[in-house]
This record gives C-alpha cells, sequence and structure tokens, in this order.
C-alpha cells in the first residue's frame, strides 16, 4: 500500500483512506468525503468509494446508476447504517433483525468519514455472525465514533455514539434523512393530501410533534384545575360551625362548671386535711409501741457486750507504748543486721589486696612491650613510601598498554567490517545489475504499452461509455415493451370505463322512478298535515308526560313527608326523656367527684410532709453536740441520732384515690359526651322537622302549576296519586297514536333520504365515469406517442453502441488485442490496466535499481578509502606496544631488589595492628588495676563504717530497753509477754469500738424518738380537725372527687365542642384562602386553554403547522425560483395548510397543487424538499445531498430544468448524488457510479474512487 493512503483497521484486515485532496482541519459544514462498507444485500465484498476523488470535485453532481434491483439504493442505506445503525427502509439493525447482510455472508460493516466544523470524524458500525459463519447467530451489533487525525476513539457505547454523531452534526436520524436523503414519496403524499391530513404529515417531516402534545396538556389540566375547584368549594360547604349565639352560651355553661368545679376542689382539700390528721394520730401511737420494744431490745444487747468491752479497755492501754515496742524491736533487728555485714566483709578483705598486687605488675609489662612496636613502626616508613612510588608508576604503564590493545583490538575489526561490507556489496552490486537487465529487456519487448500512461483514462471512459450504450439499449427495449403494454392496458381500461358508464346510466333512472313512489307514499301517511306539525303535538304529549311523573313524584314526596314528620316527633320525646336521665346523673357523680377530689389533697399535703421529713435527716446527721443548729441556733439536738418512723400507706392511699377519682372523672366524661349526643339529636330532629314542614309547603306549592293539564283533577284538596294515574292514561294513548303515524312517516321520510342519496351519488358516479372515459381517451393517445418515442430511442441506442465499438477496436489495435465477441469485449478494461500497472511497475524498478547500482558504486569506493587510512594506524599502534612492554619490565625488576613481591599495604597494616593491640593491652591492664584497687578501697572503708554504727546503736538499745521496762510497769503489765498477750490487731480493734459506738447511739436515738413522739402527739391533739373516723371521712372525699370527675367529663365535652368550633373555622378560612387561589390560577388556565387547548390536540398543532409551512413554503420558492420562472407556491388565505400555486404564465392565476401535472408535481416536490432541508439541517451547513425518486415522471424540459437547479446548489459548494436509471441522466451527467450485477445475485460497482478491498 502506498505512502498516500490511511488505513484503518476493521476486523481482520485494513480499508484504505486515500488522501489526495489535502483535507482541511476545520469546516463549518456537513459533508461526507468517504464511504466503506462489506457484504450488504447484493453488493457482496469490501467497496470504499472516496468522494474527495477529482471528478466529485470538479462536477459536483454525480449519479448513481444501474438495473433495477441492482443495490443503487444499498449506498444510502450504507451511509445511515454507518452514522445511525439504521434505514429509512428497515428500520434498527438488532442482533434479532438485519435484513441487510448480504446471503452466505459471516458479516458486514459500514464505515463513513465526514467533516463538520468541529472537526474530522469516522464513523464505524458492524455485525457478524457467530464464528463469522453464515449460520451462526446474529450477534450484537458494535458502534463507535473516532477523531480522523489522532484515531482516538470518542465513545463507543450505542446510544453514547448517536449522542456524540447528534452533537458533531446538529442531526439525528430523522433530520439527517430530511436533509441529506431525500425520498421523494413522502412530499408527494404531501402534496395529494387534504387539509386534516396535511398537518399530520407535515409534523412528520418538521419534527413539531410536541405541539399536538402542548395543546392536549393544557386542555388536560384545564380541566384539572376546574374539578379542584369544585372540590374545594365542595369540602367548604361540608364544614359544619356553630353559631355565635351558640357559641356563648357554651362558653358561659364553661365558665360556670369551672367554678363549680373550684368550689368541689376545696371541700375535697379540707376532707383530706382531716384524713391525714386522723392518720397522723394512728401512726404516732403505732411509733410508742414501738420505741417500748426497742429499749428493752437494747439493754439485752448492752450484758452481752460487756467482756469484749474489758478486753477493749485492756488493748487500749497497750496502744500507748505500742509505737515504743515497735521501735525496740526494730533497733534489734538492724544491730543484727550489721553484725552479719561486717564478718561477710572481714572474709572478703585479704583476697583482695593479693589482686591488687597481681594487676600492677601486669600494667608495667604491658607498657615495655608498647614502647618496643613504636620502636619497630617508625624505622619501615621511609621504605614504604619508595616501594609505593614504583608500584603506582607499574600500575599506570599497565593500564596505558591495556588502552592502546583495547584501541588496537577495535581498529582490527572495524577493517573486518569493512573488507566483509565491501564484499557483500559487490554481491548486491551483481544482483541489482542482474535485474536492471532484466527490466530493460521487459520494456524493450513491450515498449507498445507505454502509451496506457496517457491514454487509459481515455481508453477507460470510451469503454464506460460503451457499456452506458449497452443498458441505455437494455432500458429503451425494456421501455418500448412497457410502452406497449401499457398502450394495450389503456385500450382495455377504456373499454370497461365506457361499459360502466352504460350500467351507471341505467341504475339513474331506476333510482329517480324509487324515488317518486317514495314521495307519495309519505303524503298519503301524513293525512294531509305536515310533518314538522306531527312532531311539534309529539312534543307537546311528551311535555304533558313529563308534567305528569313531576305531578306523581309531587304526590308521593308529599305522602313520605307526611310520615317523616310523625317519625320526628316521636324522636323529639325520646330525646328528651334520655336528656333528664342523663344530667340527673352526671349531678351526683360530680358531688362524688368532689368528696374524693378533697381526700386526694388532703393525702398529697401528708406524703408532702413526710417528705419534708425525709429531706431534712441529712441536716440532722451534720449536727455537732454543743454547737448551734444552723436552721434554729440551738444547742440541744435531741432528735441527731434519732430515727424517725415513715410509712408506705399514705403513699398507697394516695395512689388508689388517684385511681377512683380518674375513674369517676371518666364516667363524668362519658355522661357528658352522652348528654351532648342527646342534645345533638334532638336538636337535629327539631331541624328536621322544621324542614319536613318547609318541605310540604313547597311540593302544595309545586303542585299548584300541575292543575291546567288535561284530565288533571284540580278540584282536589290533596293531590291523589289514582286520580293523577286516570288523567295520565288518556294522554299516553294520545301519545302512543301520534307516535304510529310519527314513525311510519320518518321511516319513509329517511327511505326516501336515501334515495335521494343514492340518486345523487349515482350522478356524481356518472359524470365522474364521464370523465373518466374521457381521460382514458388522452391517456391511450398519449401512450402511443410514448411508444412511438421509445422505438425511436432503441435504434438511437442501436446506432450510438455500435459508433462507440468501432471507436474502441481501433484504438486498441496498437495494443495487439484482438476483440470479436462482447465477452471479449468485457474483459478488455482489466487486461489495460493490467498491463499500464504491469508497465509503470516495470519501469519504476528499472529506475530504482540504476539509483541502487550507483549508491552500492559510491558505497564501495568509500570503504575502500577508510580501510586504507584504518590499516596505517594499525601499525603505528603496533611499534607503540612493544616500547611500553620494555620500559614495564624495567621498573619490576627495581621493586623486586627493594621488596620483593610482598604487599607494602598489608606489611605497614600489619605493624599498625601490632602496635595497637599494644596499646589497647596497656589500658585494659591499667583498666583492671584501677577496679581491683577501688573494690579493696571499698571492703576497708566498709569494715570501718559498721564498727562505728554498731557501736552507737548498741548504747541505743541499752537506753531503750529500760525505758520500755519503766513503761510496762507504769500500764500494769508485769513482763513483755502479758504486753504481747494484750495486744489487739488494728481490724479487731476498729470491730469493738464500732459495735460500743453502735449501742450508744441506738441509746441516744431512742431517747430523741421518744421526746419527738410525746411532743408530735400533744401537737395533733391540740388542732383537733374532726370528730369523724376514718373510714366516714374516706367516704366523704369518694363522694366529693366522683362529683368532681362528673363535673370534668361534662366540661371535656363542653370544651371540645369548642375546640372543634375553632378548629372549622380554622379550616373554614384555610378552604376560603385556597379558593381565592384556585379560582385565580383556573382563570389563567382557562385563558390558556382558550387560547392553545383542545382534546385532540389540533388547535395549537395547526397553528404552529401553519406557521411551519409559511417557512416550508418561503425556503421551498427560494429553490422553485432557481427552476422555472413560471410558479410561485403560497398558502391558501382559508385554510393555511392548504398550497397553491400561482401560475405566471396564466396571469398570475392561483390554482390547487392538486392539478399539476407529474413533471410539475416533482418540480414543487423537489424544491420543497431542497426547502425542508435547509431547515431541518439547523445551524449545519449540508454539503452532500442525496436524491433518490423522482426522474422517471419528467419530460426532457423538466429534467433538464431540475438538472439546472441542482447545478446550482453545487456552485454553492454541495456535492449531489442522484439515484435513478433514466438514460437521459447517463448522457447529462458525465461522473456516474455503476452497479453492475453479475451471477448469483450479487452485484459490483465501478466509477470514480470506487476501490474494491481484498482481505
Amino acid at each position: 500500500m502506498s505512502r498516500g493512503t490511511l488505513c484503518r483497521p476493521i476486523g481482520k484486515f485494513s480499508v484504505p483512506f486515500t488522501k489526495k485532496t489535502g483535507w482541511r482541519s476545520s469546516f463549518k459544514r456537513m459533508k461526507i468525503l468517504q464511504l466503506c462498507f462489506r457484504n450488504l444485500n447484493s453488493l457482496q465484498g469490501t467497496w470504499s468509494i472516496d468522494f474527495t476523488a477529482p471528478p466529485y470535485a470538479s462536477d459536483g453532481i454525480f449519479l448513481i446508476t444501474g438495473p433495477t434491483g441492482a443495490g443503487k439504493s444499498t449506498i444510502l442505506d450504507a451511509v445511515c447504517i454507518a452514522l445511525y445503525g439504521q434505514t429509512p427502509r428497515l428500520g434498527r439493525l438488532t442482533k434479532s433483525s438485519n435484513e441487510i447482510m448480504s446471503r452466505m455472508s459471516g458479516d458486514c460493516f459500514a464505515e463513513v468519514t465526514f467533516e463538520t466544523d468541529a472537526g474530522m470524524f469516522r464513523c464505524h458500525w458492524s455485525q457478524h455472525r457467530s464464528r463469522r459463519q453464515p449460520d451462526g447467530e446474529l450477534q450484537n451489533p458494535r458502534h463507535e465514533i473516532s477523531d480522523v487525525h489522532t484515531g482516538k476513539v470518542i465513545e463507543s457505547k450505542m446510544r453514547d455514539v448517536l449522542l456524540a454523531i447528534e452533537e458533531r452534526t446538529g442531526m439525528d436520524f430523522d433530520r439527517f434523512t430530511r436533509s441529506m436523503l431525500l425520498a421523494q414519496g413522502s412530499f408527494a403524499v404531501f402534496l395529494q393530501s387534504d387539509a386534516d391530513k396535511r398537518a399530520p404529515v407535515l409534523e412528520q417531516i418538521t419534527g413539531t410533534e410536541i405541539y399536538s402534545e402542548i395543546s392536549r396538556r393544557v386542555h388536560e389540566r384545564s380541566r384539572e384545575e376546574k374539578n379542584h375547584l369544585q372540590l374545594k368549594r365542595t369540602e367548604l360547604e361540608t364544614i359544619d360551625m356553630m353559631g355565635e349565639s351558640e357559641r356563648c352560651a357554651l362558653e358561659e355553661q364553661i365558665n360556670e362548671d369551672r367554678r363549680s368545679e373550684k368550689q368541689l376542689l376545696e371541700r375535697l382539700k379540707k376532707e383530706q386535711q382531716a384524713l391525714q390528721w386522723l392518720h397522723q394520730l394512728r401512726d404516732l401511737n403505732e411509733e410508742r409501741v414501738s420505741i417500748e420494744r426497742e429499749s428493752r431490745e437494747l439493754v439485752v444487747r448492752r450484758e452481752r457486750f460487756e467482756p469484749s468491752l474489758q478486753r477493749l479497755n485492756r488493748a487500749e492501754k497497750a496502744s500507748h507504748i505500742e509505737g515504743m515496742y515497735r521501735e525496740l524491736l526494730s533497733l534489734r533487728e538492724e544491730q543484727e543486721e550489721a553484725r552479719s555485714a561486717r564478718d561477710e566483709a572481714a572474709a572478703l578483705l585479704p583476697p583482695a589486696e593479693e589482686r591488687c598486687d597481681a594487676s600492677a605488675k601486669a600494667v608495667n609489662d604491658a607498657v615495655r612491650q608498647h614502647a618496643e612496636h613504636e620502636r619497630l613502626l617508625k624505622g619501615s616508613r621511609k621504605l614504604f613510601s619508595t616501594v609505593r612510588l614504583l608500584d603506582s608508576r607499574i600500575a599506570d604503564a599497565h593500564s596505558s598498554l591495556d588502552t592502546l590493545k583495547t584501541r588496537h583490538a577495535g581498529l582490527r575489526a572495524k577493517a573486518d567490517d569493512f573488507l566483509a561490507a565491501i564484499a557483500s556489496a559487490e554481491q548486491e552490486r551483481q544482483r541489482v545489475q542482474e535485474h536492471l537487465t532484466a527490466s530493460a529487456a521487459y520494456l524493450e519487448a513491450n515498449a507498445c504499452d507505454k502509451a496506457l500512461v496517457s491514454e487509459l483514462s481515455t481508453l477507460l471512459e470510451l469503454f464506460g461509455r460503451c457499456n452506458a450504450f449497452v443498458f441505455q439499449l437494455r432500458e429503451a427495449e425494456e421501455a418500448s415493451e412497457a410502452a406497449r403494454k401499457h398502450q394495450l392496458d389503456l385500450q382495455q381500461e377504456k373499454e370497461t370505463i365506457d361499459e360502466k358508464v352504460r350500467k351507471a346510466s341505467s341504475a339513474l333512472e331506476e333510482a329517480s322512478c324509487q324515488h317518486q313512489q317514495l314521495y307519495s307514499q309519505l303524503e298519503a301517511t301524513l293525512d294531509g298535515r305536515s310533518l314538522p306539525e306531527w312532531r311539534n303535538e309529539a312534543a307537546l304529549i311528551a311535555r304533558h308526560e313529563a308534567l305528569f311523573d313531576a305531578a306523581t313524584i309531587v304526590a308521593a314526596s308529599l305522602k313520605d313527608l307526611r310520615q317523616q314528620h310523625t317519625i320526628c316527633k316521636e324522636k323529639i320525646i325520646n330525646a328528651g326523656d334520655l336528656l333528664s336521665k342523663t344530667v340527673s346523673g352526671i349531678a351526683e357523680s360530680e358531688t362524688l367527684r368532689e368528696q374524693l377530689h378533697q381526700e386526694v389533697l388532703h393525702l398529697e399535703e401528708r406524703v408532702r410532709l413526710e417528705s419534708r421529713i425525709r429531706d431534712l435527716e441529712d441536716e440532722r446527721s451534720r449536727l455537732v453536740k454543743g454547737r448551734p443548729c444552723p436552721l434554729c441556733g440551738s444547742l440541744h439536738h435531741p432528735l441527731v441520732q434519732a430515727t424517725l418512723p415513715f410509712h408506705d400507706d399514705t403513699a398507697t392511699s394516695l395512689d388508689s384515690a388517684r385511681r377512683e377519682l380518674k375513674t369517676l372523672d371518666d364516667k363524668i366524661a362519658g355522661q357528658k359526651l352522652l348528654q351532648a349526643g342527646y342534645e345533638k339529636d334532638r336538636i337535629q330532629a327539631e331541624e328536621r322537622l322544621g324542614q319536613i314542614v318547609s318541605a310540604i309547603a313547597s311540593d302544595l306549592e309545586r303542585f299548584e302549576q300541575y292543575l291546567p293539564l288535561p284530565g288533571f283533577p284540580g278540584d282536589n284538596a290533596e293531590p291523589s296519586i289514582d286520580a293523577i294515574s286516570l288523567a295520565r292514561a288518556a294522554v299516553e294513548e294520545r301519545a302512543e297514536m301520534t307516535a304510529r303515524v310519527l314513525g311510519k312517516a320518518e321511516s319513509i321520510e329517511e327511505q326516501l333520504k336515501r334515495a335521494g342519496d343514492r340518486h345523487g351519488v349515482l350522478r356524481d358516479s356518472l359524470l365522474a365515469l364521464k370523465s373518466q372515459a374521457e381521460k382514458a381517451g388522452y391517456r391511450q393517445e398519449h401512450a402511443l406517442d410514448e411508444l412511438g418515442r421509445a422505438e425511436e430511442l432503441v435504434a438511437k441506442c442501436i446506432d450510438d453502441k455500435a459508433a462507440c465499438d468501432e471507436r474502441l477496436i481501433t484504438l486498441l489495435k496498437p495494443y495487439r488485442m484482438k476483440v470479436e465477441t462482447d465477452e471479449e469485449l468485457s474483459a478488455v478494461p482489466d487486461i489495460l490496466r493490467s498491463k499500464h500497472a504491469a508497465w509503470d511497475e516495470e519501469n519504476r524498478r528499472k529506475e530504482l535499481h540504476e539509483r541502487q547500482l550507483h549508491d552500492i558504486d559510491a558505497f564501495i569506493l568509500q570503504q575502500h578509502l577508510l580501510l586504507d587510512a584504518l590499516q596505517t594506524d594499525i601499525a603505528e599502534q603496533d611499534d607503540e606496544i612493544s616500547r611500553m612492554k620494555k620500559d614495564i619490565g624495567e621498573l619490576e625488576e627495581e621493586r623486586l631488589e627493594l621488596f620483593d613481591r610482598k604487599d607494602v599495604d598489608r606489611q605497614e597494616a600489619l605493624l599498625d595492628e601490632r602496635l595497637a593491640a599494644a596499646a589497647e593491652e596497656v589500658g585494659r591492664r591499667q583498666d583492671e588495676h584501677a577496679a581491683v584497687n577501688t573494690s579493696l578501697q571499698e571492703i576497708r572503708h566498709e569494715l570501718q563504717t559498721l564498727d562505728v554504727s554498731m557501736l552507737k546503736r548498741h548504747q541505743r538499745l541499752a537506753a531503750m530497753s529500760e525505758q520500755f521496762r519503766s513503761s510496762l510497769h507504769l500500764s500494769g503489765f508485769h513482763d513483755e509477754n502479758d504486753f504481747s498477750n494484750a495486744r489487739l490487731t488494728q481490724e479487731d480493734r476498729e470491730s469493738l469500738l464500732l459495735e460500743e459506738k453502735k449501742l450508744n447511739t441506738d441509746a441516744s436515738l431512742l431517747d430523741l424518738r421518744s421526746a419527738a413522739c410525746v411532743q408530735k402527739h400533744e401537737t395533733l391533739v391540740s388542732k383537733n380537725l374532726t370528730s369523724s373516723g376514718i373510714e366516714e371521712v374516706e367516704h366523704s372525699m369518694a363522694d366529693i372527687e366522683e362529683e368532681i370527675r362528673e363535673r370534668g367529663k361534662r366540661l371535656g365535652a363542653l370544651e371540645q365542642r369548642l375546640q372543634d368550633d375553632d378548629l372549622a373555622r380554622s379550616r373554614q378560612k384555610e378552604k376560603a384562602d385556597q379558593i381565592a387561589s384556585l379560582v385565580e390560577r383556573c382563570r389563567l388556565w382557562e385563558q390558556m386553554y382558550e387560547l392553545i387547548g383542545s382534546a385532540d390536540g389540533k388547535k395549537y398543532r395547526n397553528f404552529v403547522q401553519a406557521l411551519t409551512f409559511e417557512m416550508v413554503i418561503v425556503h421551498a420558492n427560494r429553490q422553485l425560483i432557481k427552476m422555472t420562472d413560471r410558479y410561485f407556491l403560497v398558502p391558501d388565505r382559508k385554510n393555511p395548510l392548504d398550497l397553491n400555486v400561482v401560475d405566471n404564465y396564466q396571469g398570475g392565476e392561483v390554482r390547487s397543487t392538486r392539478n399539476l401535472s407529474g413533471g410539475e408535481s416533482f418540480i414543487v416536490s423537489l424544491a420543497l424538499a431542497l426547502g425542508l432541508s435547509s431547515m431541518s439541517s439547523r445551524k449545519v451547513r449540508v454539503d452532500s445531498l442525496f436524491l433518490d425518486e423522482g426522474f422517471g415522471t419528467l419530460d426532457e424540459d423538466s429534467l433538464e430544468t431540475a438538472l439546472e437547479a441542482l447545478s446550482g446548489l453545487q456552485q454553492t459548494g454541495k456535492l449531489i448524488g442522484i439515484i435513478s436509471h433514466v438514460a437521459v441522466l447517463r448522457d447529462r451527467l458525465t461522473t456516474q457510479v455503476f452497479v453492475r450485477p453479475l451471477s448469483g445475485g450479487k452485484s459490483s460497482l465501478d466509477g470514480p474512487g470506487v476501490t474494491p478491498i481484498s482481505r
């Protein structure tokens, strides 16, 4: 592959990309540069089309041509697949669906290189079967986009690739197919559609589907806002609130109940105080009995403790001299330890003196040895310096000799390399000379092929024209046969239409007779009256029947209301009785609650006082005898060690009373709720009774309007259902007769209408058939003309092909080629290409061999010169090596005489080591002597110290022993043994002391408690709060608490009603605010709905489509004016989605586009397509355009006009491709890509920039 080709790996091979035009790195347009694909439909194998080839750049318009079904549209499918993974015909290609892969193929791919303002990119899509076998299962497709210049893959995920393409091109698949791949069929449908169908088609083409959805969403949102507002209004109406008078009465009742409850609580508090007083008296009596019992127990405990008390007294005496005794024992132990230490030190003194003498002698010997080694080292230093200087000179000489030898060996190696290179170059020169001779012989033998260098393109172009004439002849023959067949079909069609005209005329006459008969039957049925008179009478009867129904309903309603009136009166009486009983029960419960509440208050006060006494326990424990109290200032504290009695009966009674009070409160609340319910039922029954009375009066008023009805019993004082039924029966009989007449008349009228419609249809059908017959005649004449032109074209194609073949044979004679058959003619291009390629390749080889031969001769000469210079250097280095070896021998002999072969550094290091070892030995001996001498001095000092301390301690021990014996006699002990027996441990002494202290504390507390009990009893008796017993007071408290609970329940029910009303008022205000906000929002959405909203989305869609359609028409007219000055497109004034055309050749006449001929329709469709292309491509300038149909319907003038318009687009830089098999286009357009069908359902490509690629 040549250097001017870029290769991109795809699968197992590379696709070439030729850089012929020097692409720029940045464009403000979207242009397709190259297309590569493999195994798509009939185009099997790998193909590459370079759209930057010179023919495309110079012409701007090219033709993709070939027989029908050969695979022309597959080229455009490949572009779509490479970019978006789908085609307009097949949709998206997936693992489950790929109908474009060639049969008997295991894989396929498509690749497009394109430029935008963002740079140059390559988009690659591929898919293969399992193991790349034709019968394998389809695998998931791969899709990626990469930068051409850097080769970096930008995205490789399917979804991300599509987003990246849309970001860089500004077009998704729909906009791409509307901007670059224009199919005329969609615009033909658009032109032939009516207004209702045109909007969806335009919506699909321009991609403005969102406006229909917006219109529907506005309609739905407006409806939702209305429903939400109605719901909020309904919620507001359901909120029930009390009136102001009712609320004031309720608040007054609540205040009265609170005052009553306060009085009951005061009564309950007094009863609780009395009950607490009785409990305190009972507790004091129990406390006095307990104190007497504990006093007797304390006397018994003192008697049992007496022996332990005596033992404790002896131990206390011994403790006074305990310190002296311990100090004496300590001195005795120290004196014994000092005596043992002196004996051990005296035994160590003689060995230490012997070791000190021996170490002093060793130090003197080491000092003499060190002086001897130091003298020997000083004498050898001068010899060592001389020998080192000789060694240095010898080493330098050896180093220089080694360097010179290395350079000498390198020069000899280079000389060998030069000799080998010269020999190899001589062999290569001989080989190149042989190739050069062979190439010159080939070029001389095939000198005639040299002309192919300049004439090959001319020959291939002529050959292409010959092939084009073959295709044109084949197509002309096919067109002639089709025209002949079409003429016969039109003749048969005209005969068929004539037969239909005759049958339609007969059917029209029959329909006229039937219509007259039905009209006569209708007049007989109506009996001289008109059908509207009968219908008015039926409507009057129907209104009378409705009034009779309403009267019957009113009568039944009155009967039902009177029954409800009786039931409501009974409910009011029952509710009053239940309300009276409930009020009595509440009063009794509230009386009982007040009593119980007083008892709870009394118990709470008692519990509070006991708690306060407990809190003062810590303060009493901190009082000190003889010091003033911080609270009262007294110096006497009788209760310091007394334990006051506390009982849990008060707290238990309080809990019990509170539970009873809560139960009574719950009962009162329940009764109050029942009272409120009964009151509510009574009020509701009274309100309902008033409503029923009003409803009865209203129904009687309504009944008066039915009195004028025919046969109605108006003189009755009370409405009767039976009387109303009799009057209604007469009206129903009359209604039945009228209905029969109307039913028959309307049936005949319906038949008459159908007959009239059928008559009109048959008349219109007859007119249409006559018009069709006339048009069929015109078409038959036109078909005969077409047949004549087709036969003339066949003759012309035969003449053109013969002339082209004759010229081609004449041009091929110099190349010694005989062309006698069509098969030989088809092989000519390949033979010429191979001849041209062979001659060009051989000529290139000859030039290459000549250059190689010249380079080899220059190389050999250069190598000989370098070899001569190198051999001179080698001879000089041999002499230098001999001289250096002689000098080194003389230096080595001198060194042997001075120091033999011994190592100077080693000898000097050996002497240094001996001197250092001697110095180290001196230091070690001196350290050992110092250590031994120090140890000897320490032993002597220790003996002296021990002797002094033992003497002093002996004196102290004698004095202390005498003092201790005197203390024993004074404390009452006979001797040291008697003292030891009286001693106690610290734990035993503390235990006995604690037991003695506890006995004394218990005695003090009993005295305090007894005094406090007497004083408190006197204080309580003086109060005299009640003369009743505990049970009587508790029963009274229970009654009060029960009454308080009943009142609390009733008060809770009333307060709950008040809270409910407050909540209802708050909700009512909140709902009103919400409704005000919703009304404003609903108004805004209603305005939006009136502007653009609709249930089917047509209102906004049609408005937007009208604006879009106007923009399409503006862009289309810009293209249309380039094609023809006759027509100008305008929207219809009445219906903006209807399209009209202004015919300038007919004085500016405005006519519908539906009346355009086939060629005129194509021109308009092409203008619309090009206009839409400029709209759909957003901000990207589309510089590649492909047209896939429509040119076959044009005559020669229209075709010429369309091509001139497309040529005008080419001048703006667009590359335009046309897919067609029309013969005139092949003559008109010189740049063509031929799709040639081959055997086996395969096809091949041929044309500029087309390259088949082998694996």
